[in-house]
């Protein structure tokens, strides 16, 4: 099988994404053609006389009407998708609350949501994201799973009721990494995307139908009437019912066509997910056993949603059936999901797929096999087998995390202290356990910083920093982003003024000793990649850029940053920057002076690094590793700065294993 990183998979999300929107533009413009014949076929009828021209010859005289047929046909789709977007504009969280989603709250205590929260954490640590937020779907007792949002920033996981309460947490935890699977390889802008093209081609055909509606009964009102002006009325009503008829029609057939695309993409793309999650928890026994028992159950994977159908490609298993579900599924037949993951699954040995009621479904441990990978044919494409934890370097390890990287995760968290943990799950908690982890060790910066929270920061928040204090100054280096990912969820619960604050205060606590260390950039970073865009609208990002050579300063400036920042020497870190060059052959790099490339610096060329096309970012990347590592020794610190670096290019990394290098 061939394997497909991060990179690669960020690409083809994109060419997809691409085709998607040539293949609705296609739709849209054949029923536009469409509309301008009907139309025109009316008013050829209306204005029939002595001499008139054939239909297809008289046509081209009137391309006014194309133009209204195309000018209308784009606005009414362009408004509903438009207005759609705006609806959607809160991303992930919004798809959660359409659905009917609870916000499931960080320190939850309930066992079954804790249950759901620490599995989200674990993986979300194992993969190098922040923790998304999680919604629980209360009205649902199918079993059912989604991810929605723009990007790693604004994602959300959403589980159903069901699962919450049917799937053990292995279970559960093969579910979740299969929604993980569509988070990193990009899919859900795409999900999105289709959502508000979709209720564009939607609304024409509701234009269509009310025109019908209002026609008939103008039509039929004016058969009722006399006069000289009443066959008229009812001739021009008798045109818009027709031309409603037919626009209802064509909106339909283009809504047709949309869900067979929609069905299409998404059908490859869960056989994809499915072997990423295998792979990515090295337990095919969880995922297949959640399958199982959606066959199993009466109520299977079934969302009842009014708004099930129209997110349906944002499924873990089919939520929503309709006619010819086998051309517009959006998901592969379920017991074929099942084989492809478990070869020797047989439907009478356990829950299989079925029609109708069945029996409940049976205890998932019974007679449950020893844990062994399974190799996953995939059509097209391919995952690779779970590699040894040292086999892959970090950059490899990007969009692809291994079974030891979750069991990483599992001991950082096991490891963490309770009290950090469960203050960093609520909002003033994770302000507090921020704030603790940027007081200075020197006495002076320390005193400053103190001072500056105890003047500044509600009583209750300045209490839980000053006891979390010796908490974080005890944490392994190691441990400190973790904790940071799980930091970030529960900031998301602040308010706009409180947020403001925050922001302030880390600056400020950031600022105490006059100068920014490695550890606090990483710090800062993060926050405003992950933070910062719920509650300041981040400015659009310009055009791609598939050649370094175009940014040679920024990537010359991110390359002389490392070099300085790793090593006090000149001529040290003339090697190191030379040994990141060679990575780059055909950019024109050139080292800068440390006075230029300091933190400031390093922050506007990342910004426009981000430009950058995923194969270019990937090649960056190598060259920001050799960097770091060119004096053969990189410390936690260095771990800590790539992996914020390759954050804010868009590329989560997993955390480092012993026995891992930066890149190969």
């Amino acid at each position: 099988m061939s394997t497909m990183d991060f990179f690669t998979g960020q690409v083809r999300a994109k060419r997809r994404t691409g085709l998607l929107v040539v293949c609705l533009s296609l739709a849209v413009l054949m029923i536009a053609v469409l509309i301008w014949l009907i139309v025109a076929g009316i008013a050829w009828v209306d204005s029939s006389g002595p001499g008139q021209a054939p239909y297809f010859q008289w046509i081209w005289t009137r391309l006014d009407l194309l133009a209204a047929a195309f000018g209308g046909t784009l606005l009414v789709v362009g408004l509903g998708t438009g207005a759609k977007f705006l609806l959607l504009r809160g991303g992930g969280a919004a798809v959660a609350r359409a659905l009917g989603g609870r916000l499931v709250p960080p320190g939850s205590r309930d066992p079954k949501e804790r249950r759901l929260l620490n599995v989200v954490e674990e993986l979300a640590i194992a993969s190098g994201a922040p923790v998304p937020p999680v919604y629980v779907l209360d009205r649902e007792e199918g079993i059912n799973a989604f991810a929605a949002g723009y990007d790693l920033s604004g994602a959300v996981i959403g589980v159903t009721k069901g699962a919450l309460d049917r799937l053990t947490r292995d279970e559960l935890q093969g579910v979740i990494g299969h929604e993980f699977s569509h988070i990193l390889n990009g899919d859900m802008r795409l999900n999105i995307r289709l959502i508000g093209v979709i209720h564009g081609i939607v609304v024409l055909s509701v234009i269509g139908y009310i025109a019908l509606r209002v026609g008939g009964e103008i039509a039929r009102a004016g058969g009722r009437t006399r006069g000289k002006s009443a066959g008229g009325v009812v001739a021009a009503a008798a045109g818009l019912a027709v031309f409603g008829l037919c626009v209802w029609l064509l909106g339909y057939i283009g809504m047709v066509f949309g869900r067979l695309i929609k069905a299409a993409v998404s059908r490859q793309r869960e056989y994809l997910a499915d072997a990423s999650s295998v792979q990515f928890t090295r337990d095919p026994y969880g995922l297949s056993g959640a399958l199982k028992k959606i066959g199993g159950l009466t109520a299977g994977s079934r969302v009842m949603s009014p708004r099930a159908e129209e997110v349906s490609h944002m499924f873990f298993a089919l939520g929503f059936r309709t006619a010819f579900s086998s051309l517009l599924s959006t998901h592969p037949p379920l017991l074929e999901r099942i084989r492809r993951i478990d070869p020797l699954f047989k439907p009478e040995d356990g829950e299989a797929p079925r029609k109708g009621p069945t029996r409940p479904a049976a205890p998932a441990q019974r007679g449950r096999p020893p844990v062994v990978p399974v190799p996953l044919p995939l059509p097209g494409a391919g995952v690779p087998g779970v590699a040894a934890a040292s086999g892959l370097s970090a950059l490899d390890s990007a969009g692809r995390p291994a079974p030891a990287h979750v069991e990483h995760a599992r001991e950082i968290t096991a490891g963490l202290s309770g009290k950090l943990v469960e203050s960093a799950r609520e909002p003033h908690g994770a302000s507090a356990v921020v704030y603790a982890l940027l007081l200075n060790r020197e006495a002076g910066a320390r005193s400053r910083q103190v001072g500056r929270l105890e003047a500044v920061c509600e009583p209750g928040v300045f209490r839980e920093t000053v006891t979390l204090a010796p908490l974080t100054e005890a944490l392994n280096p190691r441990s400190r982003l973790p904790l940071l990912d799980i930091a970030i969820s529960g900031l998301r619960g602040l308010s706009l003024g409180q947020y403001r604050q925050f922001r302030e205060n880390v600056d400020a606590l950031i600022a105490a000793d006059d100068r920014v260390d490695l550890f606090e950039w990483t710090l800062r970073k993060l926050l405003l990649r992950h933070v910062e865009p719920l509650f300041v609208k981040r400015p659009k990002q310009a055009g791609s850029v598939d050649s370094l050579s175009a940014l040679a300063a920024e990537s010359g400036t991110l390359l002389s940053a490392l070099a300085h920042a790793g090593s006090a020497e000149p001529e040290a870190a003339r090697r190191a920057f030379d040994a990141g060059a060679e990575r780059l052959p055909d950019v024109p790099l050139s080292l800068s002076g440390r006075d230029a490339t300091g933190f400031p610096a390093l922050d506007a060329a990342l910004d426009a690094l981000d430009r950058a096309t995923p194969p270019r970012k990937k090649e960056l990347l190598a060259a920001a590793a050799a960097v770091i590592a060119a004096d053969r020794e990189v410390t936690g610190a260095e771990e800590e700065l790539f992996r914020a670096i390759a954050d804010s290019l868009g590329c989560p990394i997993p955390p480092v294993l012993p026995g891992q290098t930066l890149a190969g």
